[in-house]
């Protein structure tokens, strides 16, 4: 088979992945119910039995939330490290897990029977994405730049965010959890606008995959080819932080899935960003799906899935280090 053959079938085999680990999730919950009665329920979306409410009210949120959520930080992963042209590179590098835990922590000491964390958290990580595209736009200003802005970003707002908690600690178990991440209260609602926003953002990252690859030769090489880098950056920069921003409201903070797909769909995909972005969204989907079906399927009960993903990504991750360290040095 050649080269583009392979590419085909492993793309066309993370699909078929991805959809089996949802209908599987699907399948798997605290509530014993049979394989066909889920299968019939899922056939019949409008059922009013009990097996339908917990399939379509319940289950199928959470197994689609994650799905979503998933794929939006796997794009904005792969998105980061094109941009930066740095495999470590991640969704929240320019502050944004920090914008959200700060908007979050307001939100809920603000009005912690209102139910606004996750309103906080957007707001929060949308406004860091903005001031790191902001610091982007000065002259001169690269990924170097970027790298050191989200940084400064990380370290003043999450020390604010750690001064408010100090000052208050009425609501910190809340809190606490939210920044481990989870997906039980995904809402339909959530998950259109997080199905939009990956729509979105997806199309507008394959309008530029061409100028994505020219950045992967470098900024001068860039601007040789005709790229007008400083936009560029500055467009994918936000759209990266707008995508990461929506996920983070709807499941609080989950790393490594955006550090971990990207490198994913490159050994699937190649290099080339038209596959890379497209297999970075569905690498993070099914990565996500898996740690979240881990997460509530434990016999000690549910933990939080960041905690999961951190276990799974952080070994697999390493692995992929030591990996590129020894072919380099081949």
């Amino acid at each position: 088979m050649s080269a583009s053959g392979r590419r085909r079938a492993a793309a066309w085999a993370m699909v078929a992945l991805l959809l089996a680990e949802m209908l599987g999730a699907v399948l798997i919950g605290p509530t014993g119910i049979s394989p066909s009665r889920v299968l019939t329920a899922l056939a019949h979306p409008g059922g009013t039995s009990v097996v339908a409410e917990i399939v379509w009210q319940i289950r199928m949120p959470r197994v689609l939330g994650a799905a979503l959520v998933g794929a939006a930080l796997g794009l904005a992963g792969a998105i980061m490290q094109a941009l930066l042209r740095n495999p470590l590179a991640d969704p929240y590098l320019i502050g944004t897990s920090a914008g959200a835990s700060l908007g979050a922590t307001v939100a809920q000491m603000a009005a912690p029977s209102l139910g606004l964390m996750p309103a906080g958290a957007f707001v929060g990580a949308a406004g860091a994405a903005v001031l790191a595209s902001a610091a982007s736009r000065t002259r001169g200003g690269g990924s170097v730049t970027i790298v050191l802005v989200g940084y400064a970003l990380s370290v003043i707002l999450g020390a604010l965010t750690s001064l408010l908690l100090t000052f208050d600690h009425s609501e910190l178990v809340q809190i606490y959890f939210w920044f481990l991440g989870g997906l039980g209260s995904v809402t339909w609602s959530q998950i259109a606008l997080l199905a939009a926003v990956v729509a979105v953002g997806l199309a507008v990252a394959l309008a530029y995959r061409r100028e994505l690859d020219a950045l992967a030769l470098g900024e001068r090489e860039a601007n040789y080819l005709g790229v007008a880098v400083a936009r560029t950056r500055i467009l994918l920069l936000l759209l990266a932080g707008l995508v990461t921003a929506v996920a983070v409201s709807a499941a609080g903070l989950i790393g490594f899935v955006g550090l971990v797909a990207p490198h994913v769909a490159r050994w699937a995909g190649g290099a080339v960003h038209g596959r890379t972005l497209l297999l970075s969204a569905l690498g993070g989907g099914g990565f996500l799906v898996l740690a979240d079906t881990v997460a509530r399927s434990l016999p000690v009960g549910e933990i939080p899935v960041g905690i999961v993903t951190a276990i799974i990504g952080g070994p697999f991750f390493i692995w992929l280090i030591v990996r590129r360290e020894r072919g380099m040095a081949q």
